[in-house]
């Protein structure tokens, strides 16, 4: 599966988790009392905290971005990578290629080939 693919899933059970179970509080006379609750299922005296579901939202979109930067910059350097794996291949090729081509006895006895000589 593609990383992007995973991010993108993390992110979205993630949303859906944190919509589905809200953020509540209530005072007590210990003082704040904070919980959780299902969205169908909140007491009457708790009330939803809006300021924690937009710092776990923020929260989500900020590990959204990290992790999609991380795997983006891994990617490319695993492309260049691979590019210039591929390049090297290419020019060994290239330059085997030429030394077998090549008749070694023609460079050193002075021989050319018959193109090379003018004519008259």
């Amino acid at each position: 599966m593609n990383e992007n693919k995973i991010i993108l899933a993390i992110v979205v059970v993630a949303t859906i988790l944190m919509f589905l179970f809200l953020p509540t509080f209530t005072f007590h006379e210990e003082g704040l009392r904070g919980e959780y609750h299902f969205i169908l299922n909140i007491p009457a005296d708790h009330q939803i905290n809006g300021p924690l579901i937009l710092v776990e939202w923020l929260g989500i979109v900020l590990f959204a971005a990290v992790a999609w930067t991380l795997v983006g910059s891994r990617n490319n350097k695993r492309k260049k990578a691979e590019e210039e794996n591929v390049q090297r291949t290419i020019n060994i090729a290239i330059d085997s290629s030429e030394n077998t081509t090549k008749d070694p006895g023609s460079e050193s006895t002075g021989a050319g080939s018959s193109l090379d000589r003018p004519h008259k």
